[in-house]
């Protein structure tokens, strides 16, 4: 775990071996003028942590997805001795939230969780959905000391925020017309909407009628409509991204869409995905970080930027992905209604 001087706990949106980070993507997008054998910085054996971004803001979503991480791994593993060495230091990770809640629910700085090319400020579906799920499975933890209906405040609080009960999709931002790809799939794969439930049946196929998916088959890029211009960072527009966090395909959702298909009994739609993700992997030689929204989704570049690649995240979700392709069928779902 990770702490800073002045007692403030949080985890770094980074690490890496060098600092600091965006220095490895600035050289990777150079690397196209650069001889074959300087393309690449390797990996030391120092990580070194970054604890702010390049906009000068903590990373919101970091310590939530660190405790998501740490109540997984437990569940999976059994290895109960490891959470009783660290609990101390899990409640002070959860306890980084206290002063940024109101009503409820977390209000984010601008620029603050993964979505981070859009000011995003204030109250996301996103980071409170991971909100409401770590809370719910901290509560039984005395430590934590978390009121028993206090993850049921944040579920009412967050479906009157966000849901629109005319799409039947959860909107991005409080007061703003934006629905993003990554939290509805979330709100599938993490429990929010149980499984077999009506709801969940019927927000996925909402969410394979709405745009997001719709429009060119297969799904992976994240938000619509578009953020207003005035929302995306100077260094962003600069580089060609404008569209990062909207208009770009991303391949660890294009990976989850697919697993969350396989999940919801749609097996077409989800080896519909896997198979173009499989022709892309082939065609590149790897996963990318980001590709063209359109077929043949090329990896996408501009003059100043470069996709990532080899891309970790994209990579492990494609994993993912091909796991619950090759588990067991699931149960058909309840008729769903959009």
């Amino acid at each position: 775990m990770v702490f800073e001087k002045d007692a403030k706990v949080f985890v770094p949106r980074l690490m890496d071996s060098v600092a600091p980070a965006w220095l490895r993507v600035a050289r990777h997008c150079a690397s196209r003028w650069m001889p074959l054998g300087l393309r690449e910085l390797p990996l030391g054996d120092l990580l070194l942590p970054e604890y702010r971004s390049e906009h000068g803001v903590e990373a919101i979503d970091s310590n939530l997805l660190v405790l998501l991480t740490a109540t997984e791994y437990v569940r999976v593993s059994g290895d109960t001795a490891w959470w009783e060495r660290h609990e101390r230091d899990l409640a002070d990770i959860y306890g980084y939230y206290a002063p940024r809640v109101r009503g409820d629910l977390i209000e984010q700085p601008p620029f603050s969780d993964w979505q981070d090319s859009a000011q995003r400020r204030g109250r996301t579906f996103y980071t409170n959905l991971l909100y409401h799920v770590v809370t719910e499975r901290l509560t039984p933890h005395r430590a934590f000391a978390i009121d028993r209906q206090r993850a049921d405040r944040i579920h009412e609080r967050i479906e009157a925020a966000f849901f629109d009960s005319e799409l039947g999709l959860y909107r991005s931002v409080h007061g703003h017309p934006q629905v993003s790809l990554d939290g509805n799939l979330l709100a599938l794969e993490l429990g929010y909407l149980a499984a077999e439930s009506r709801r969940a049946a019927d927000l996925y196929r909402c969410l394979k009628t709405h745009a997001l998916w719709s429009r060119d088959r297969v799904a992976g890029w994240n938000t619509v409509p578009a953020y207003p211009a005035h929302w995306i960072s100077l260094s962003t527009r600069l580089v060609g991204l404008s569209g990062y966090h909207d208009r770009i395909r991303w391949s660890w959702l294009m990976a989850l869409a697919a697993k969350m298909a396989f999940q919801m009994g749609d097996e077409a739609g989800a080896n519909e995905i896997l198979n173009r993700l499989e022709q892309m992997a082939r065609r590149d030689g790897t996963i990318h970080e980001i590709y063209f929204q359109n077929s043949p989704y090329l990896p996408w570049r501009s003059r100043l930027y470069v996709s990532e690649a080899d891309f970790s995240w994209g990579a492990a979700c494609v994993v993912r992905a091909v796991n619950a392709a090759r588990a067991r069928p699931p149960r058909p779902r309840p008729e769903a209604h959009c």
